[in-house]
């Protein structure tokens, strides 16, 4: 039975309800000694065990940190991370962006910016930290945006 308190234990425990292997989830601060019997009760239904068995056969067929990382390479966003102008670099000398230069539109490596913007005619330009995404936490929830 899972009751969630913050992260992804929310987005988990909707799965395991969803896929027949648990009761619907309680977050943690509606649990009552009521909701948590009703949950064991469920937990011992045979369709639940057999679902639980048939996902744990699944499970032991997976490299999960494997596929973890594969995932997560798959999904990263390098082209909104690199600096722009390290792009044109010779070899694979990517640098990471970690400036935005307004008047230029450039995602930058602190090298490159202080390159650029040592030029006389550059000096002025406005340039801010550069951050792809903004990830934050609250209690009750991740967010990322």
């Amino acid at each position: 039975m899972i009751c969630p308190v913050f992260g992804d234990q929310f987005f988990y425990g909707h799965y395991c309800y969803e896929k027949g292997v648990g009761p619907k989830p309680v977050p943690f601060r509606q649990l009552t000694s009521s909701k948590l019997v009703a949950g064991f009760e469920i937990l011992r239904l045979e369709s639940v065990k057999k679902s639980a068995e048939t996902m744990a056969k699944a499970f032991s067929c997976e490299n999960g940190v494997e596929e973890g990382v594969r995932c997560f390479y798959k999904h990263l966003p390098l082209k909104h991370m690199v600096c722009d102008v390290s792009l044109y670099l010779k070899g694979d000398r990517t640098l990471t962006a970690k400036r935005w230069c307004q008047d230029c539109e450039l995602k930058l490596s602190i090298l490159a910016d202080e390159i650029i913007h040592s030029m006389p005619e550059n000096m002025g330009h406005y340039r801010t930290e550069y951050q792809f995404m903004k990830v934050g936490l609250s209690m009750n929830r991740c967010f990322i945006g």
